[in-house]
């Protein structure tokens, strides 16, 4: 195989660990060779993690080689300790900068060293963002070509700076490593443009490729929808500031207890105990349903029944995030009920310009009355189909070709 057509991945997020970044790397490898191009990787060794799903390895193709490194994480010893804190990582993230992975930057550049000659090209995807640094130690030490991947915001991201001192250090890392990357790449478009603002001379080199979804991993959606009902579902891990329920749980008590159409609300996946703490308060714990998680070889078989999928976001918590769960309700075929603060941000505009569902503002009684208002005709929220080709996972890797074919 020739060395320009292999990259080389390093990411934190890597199966069997579940998740958004996991698939996202995952999904690369899988169709890159229908391309000509093929895909290694360097991702830690069992970390520790909420969710592991073995299920998602059968994407990885046998020609690549995945290269698992071990490292300390303060992690596995702070959870012998649960008095220090009862969230042993946001106890963590007080302490260290820019975040856990930082422990593990000297295993993948000791593996990256012994492998490097096989490669032209390095491709790394954040957060965790201690990769960043990783990545421009890279370009210092070699002269392959970087492409850095952004799926958060590193500056000015509430989620990780928890004091003035790590704000200002994420400010000037960012920088460093977007001035010494080949390539960046951001999973929105608002973001995209964000950077190009904040760094005017790179913007050249800063690209949009999405999140998305696998057609192969989903049937096609039978237009049959409840009439003694609406049976909403929830993906994926529901936890604030990005997320809140009490608008959902007011919409859930109009509608069961004064519009007298019987109304749940399913949870698959991890969700934030304060959030059921205020559904319980609330008088509505009994309409809510909560699966936990699962593989996500299960998930087609649990979503089949839903009238809708219910996606919520609090763009205060940063206007430049779109829940990679969308692009993967979009797959789906089930209409989506986006609840959000702003109407015009990114998220509520693939809703719209896909024609995959409605959007309503975060407000109980409107929820409850849009809803009410199309149940149970929820089919005819679903406009077309002809726009979702450009989500597909396929559709994605075409784009970090072409970006990959600019390096060679």
């Amino acid at each position: 195989m020739k060395k320009n057509k292999k990259i080389l991945f390093i990411t934190y997020y890597f199966p069997p660990l579940g998740g958004v970044g996991s698939i996202r790397i995952t999904k690369f490898l899988k169709y890159l060779p229908k391309y000509g191009f093929y895909g290694d990787v360097i991702a830690p060794k069992n970390p520790p993690y909420y969710f592991y799903d073995d299920s998602i390895l059968k994407d990885i193709p046998r020609e690549s080689k995945i290269f698992f490194g071990d490292f300390f994480h303060p992690l596995k010893f702070l959870k012998r300790f649960r008095k220090i804190s009862s969230r042993p990582r946001g106890f963590l993230l007080h302490f260290v900068w820019p975040d856990y992975a930082i422990w593990f930057i000297g295993t993948a550049l000791k593996i990256f060293k012994k492998i490097k000659n096989n490669y032209t090209t390095v491709f790394i995807s954040m957060p965790p963002f201690a990769l960043g640094i990783a990545g421009w130690i890279i370009k210092k030490i070699s002269f392959l070509s970087l492409i850095i991947d952004f799926r958060d915001p590193w500056y000015n991201n509430k989620g990780i700076e928890t004091n003035f001192i790590k704000k200002i250090l994420n400010r000037i890392w960012e920088k460093k490593v977007i001035k010494v990357a080949d390539k960046i790449t951001t999973v929105t478009k608002s973001f995209k443009e964000e950077l190009s603002r904040r760094y005017p001379t790179e913007s050249d080199k800063i690209f949009y490729i999405p999140n998305g979804f696998d057609p192969e991993e989903y049937e096609e959606r039978k237009t049959k929808f409840h009439k003694e009902g609406i049976k909403i579902g929830y993906i994926g891990t529901f936890s604030p500031p990005k997320n809140e329920g009490i608008h959902m749980f007011y919409a859930l008590k109009i509608l069961n207890e004064e519009k007298k159409v019987k109304t749940s609300l399913t949870f698959i996946g991890m969700v934030d105990k304060k959030e059921i703490e205020k559904a319980k308060k609330m008088g509505v714990r009994k309409y809510i349903k909560l699966k936990g998680v699962i593989k996500r070889k299960d998930i087609k078989r649990n979503i089949r029944y839903f009238d809708l999928l219910w996606c919520d976001y609090n763009v205060n918590f940063s206007p430049f995030i779109v829940l990679a769960k969308l692009y993967e309700y979009i797959g789906t075929g089930i209409p989506i009920l986006l609840t959000i603060d702003d109407e015009n941000q990114e998220s509520a505009e693939i809703i719209k310009n896909t024609g995959t569902g409605i959007v309503v503002k975060r407000d109980g009684r409107k929820i409850a009355e849009i809803l009410y208002k199309n149940f149970p005709s929820f089919g005819k929220l679903i406009k077309t189909k002809e726009k979702l080709k450009e989500f597909s996972r396929e559709k994605i890797t075409e784009k970090l070709v072409s970006l990959l074919e600019e390096i060679q």
